[in-house]
């Protein structure tokens, strides 16, 4: 028989074991132990300690109430800003109509992306010069600044290269040097009216700047090739390779009902192969947004296919449809 006093021994360690079994209660203790112990919660460069990388891109980033941060604290690996010349500024907006004299692609992308830089890279007695990217889970993991040129690439790209030179300087920007493509912290793809021949040719090197290639032209008859037959479009120019989705998988432009077919899959699958044999990853835009099944359809589609980047507008319900 089981003596009295080890039956009262055996509950009070039942009872234990389940408190600690709560989550709630393991939550509580934990916080107070953080809250008694603040030298030990915290590191030098914890800003975005538990954020979890998605290969997620936040697609018109601007128009959320807090551009970049709302993309960031999801983990979403990459934003979206289109840019306008206005008075020799990079005004930030979808359209004209859209556009203030304050939100510049400084003001909006390049200090806020500096300022988590500097909080990601403290001087601390054993920093030694290292350098981290934007997400403490993974220091060497790029995060990528996709900017759509809405004015004439020969007037925005000047101006932003200007704009680039603190993330330049700071030794943040991912660069081709002729030979290779050396990754860093920030990576820039431009866009819209950027095309090779106006923002890659006769560049000077490095270049920190990448052009987006058109998706539907690699491994066709059609694609662009230099006098020599060479391609135009590959790694050491573009990063990644892009069409509307509805022009990649055949459905006309008004397209929102439905699920994608397994025929549409294979489609995406080719594309995503061609790009990936150029050494180029591949992003499309312009998925459904609603209803919410037909764009759970096709961000299923885009991640069978295997695309780098899934846009989203709603970066809460792309984090947890396909990452949870």
């Amino acid at each position: 028989m089981v003596s009295a006093t080890l039956f009262i021994q055996l509950l009070v360690a039942g009872a234990a074991s389940a408190q600690w079994s709560d989550p709630s209660y393991i939550q509580a203790a934990a916080d107070n132990w953080a809250e008694q112990n603040p030298k030990l919660s915290k590191y030098p460069n914890d800003f975005t300690r538990d954020i979890w990388i998605k290969e997620i891109h936040s697609h018109n980033d601007y128009t959320r109430k807090a551009p970049f941060y709302e993309a960031l604290s999801v983990g979403a690996m990459s934003v979206e800003a289109d840019v306008w010349v206005k008075d020799g500024q990079l005004l930030v907006g979808h359209d004209e109509i859209s556009l203030t004299r304050e939100r510049t692609l400084r003001s909006l992308y390049i200090d806020p992306i500096m300022d988590t830089l500097r909080k990601m890279n403290p001087d601390t007695e054993f920093s030694k010069g290292t350098k981290c990217g934007l997400f403490g889970m993974w220091c060497p993991q790029t995060f990528h600044l996709a900017v759509d040129f809405k004015s004439p690439a020969e007037e925005v790209l000047p101006l932003l290269l200007k704009d680039l030179a603190p993330l330049r300087e700071g030794g943040f920007l991912t660069e081709y040097n002729g030979e290779e493509k050396i990754e860093r912290a920030i990576t820039v793809s431009v866009g819209g009216t950027a095309v090779y021949e106006n923002v890659i040719a006769g560049q000077k090197l490095p270049r920190n700047h990448f052009v987006v290639a058109p998706i539907l032209e690699i491994g066709t008859l059609d694609e662009q090739r230099h006098p020599d037959g060479s391609f135009v479009y590959d790694n050491t120019t573009s990063l990644f390779a892009q069409a509307h989705f509805n022009a990649a998988v055949g459905l006309p432009f008004e397209y929102v009902w439905g699920e994608v077919t397994a025929e549409h899959t294979a489609r995406l699958k080719e594309l995503v192969q061609n790009a990936r044999a150029r050494g180029m990853g591949s992003t499309f835009w312009g998925s459904p947004n609603w209803p919410v099944g037909a764009r759970n359809s096709a961000w299923k589609a885009l991640v069978e296919a295997g695309v780098s980047l899934i846009y989203a507008d709603d970066l809460q319900a792309a984090a947890k449809a396909l990452w949870q």
